[in-house]
């Protein structure tokens, strides 16, 4: 079993038993260092391990941390501040592992965290949804050119959509105000598809996992709603899903205790059930209009 080993929010790496007790016996390791294995529910000291009791003479009382605040990892949680919000986003993207490896992961004590975030990302939405028009005119042009009759609709759709400033102002408004609790709601199904998995872990830890790891992701993306060009855009776009996804499942998974593999698996069940489910509704939606139009 690999064992994750850290110390002050600095991974040390990826070991086995065996090459921790020999780093326990030449001093490369610490019984204060913090550690973790698939399965547990939080990292650990070393001095806590039955496995390497035996090593070195257990930490003394005095040694262990007696204040939660010093045994945290978590950047935020030690100091609320938009500094640490700061560095807390960039341990999700570059160490999460190290940044979550201790930390009480309150509901409460993030909703300013995501708020933050809120307020982070609403100029950039605000510009986004006030260029919109720009963008759908782009890919109009864009579709014209290629003079296909099957296009028209979609043509006609884009340039006469428009979205007016009091609109973009009101959504942007909702959508920070209520931003924690749309993630949270999003939190209650990634945590119903772990259960799936039999992994034990709590609501409220979950939906913390999704505001930290959303707002690294939002974050350093808020910048593609700048490019107006839609090439440029959709080219952006593309090219940062897949950093998205694995930055987003890395720093949930590293608040959760567990593989990325089964976020990033729970979330791929919940898209085909969600395109399944509208698919059926489109086939239901197609058959009572088309039993209506046989009906007149």
């Amino acid at each position: 079993m690999q064992i994750h080993v850290a110390r002050d929010s600095s991974s040390l790496g990826v070991f086995s038993v065996a090459e921790v007790i020999s780093g326990l016996q030449s001093g490369r390791f610490l019984m204060t260092d913090l550690a973790w294995r698939e399965g547990m529910s939080t990292w650990v000291m070393l001095a806590q391990w039955s496995e390497f009791a035996g090593v070195l003479p257990a930490a003394r009382p005095d040694v262990i941390p007696q204040s939660n605040n010093i045994s945290l990892t978590v950047p935020w949680e030690k100091s609320p501040s938009l500094g640490s919000y700061f560095e807390t986003i960039k341990g999700a993207i570059l160490s999460p592992y190290a940044t979550f490896a201790s930390g009480t992961f309150g509901f409460k004590q993030y909703i300013a965290f995501a708020y933050i975030t809120a307020l982070l990302l609403a100029p950039f939405s605000i510009f986004g949804q006030l260029h919109s028009g720009d963008v759908n005119q782009n890919i109009a042009e864009f579709l014209a050119s290629m003079d296909s009759v099957k296009f028209a609709d979609a043509i006609h759709q884009l340039e006469n959509t428009t979205t007016a400033p009091a609109a973009a102002w009101f959504g942007v408004i909702c959508y920070t105000i209520f931003y924690p609790f749309f993630i949270a709601l999003f939190g209650v199904f990634l945590w119903l598809g772990l259960k799936l998995f039999r992994e034990n872990v709590t609501l409220e830890q979950t939906v913390v996992a999704l505001i930290i790891s959303l707002s690294a992701v939002n974050v350093v993306s808020a910048l593609i709603l700048l490019t107006a060009p839609y090439k440029i855009y959709f080219l952006l776009v593309a090219l940062s899903a897949i950093p998205s996804i694995i930055i987003s499942c890395r720093a949930t998974a590293a608040v959760l205790k567990v593989s990325p593999f089964k976020v990033f698996g729970v979330w791929f069940l919940w898209g085909i059930v969600s395109f399944c489910c509208c698919c059926v509704l489109a086939g239901a939606l197609g058959a009572i209009f088309a039993g209506a139009g046989a009906a007149f």
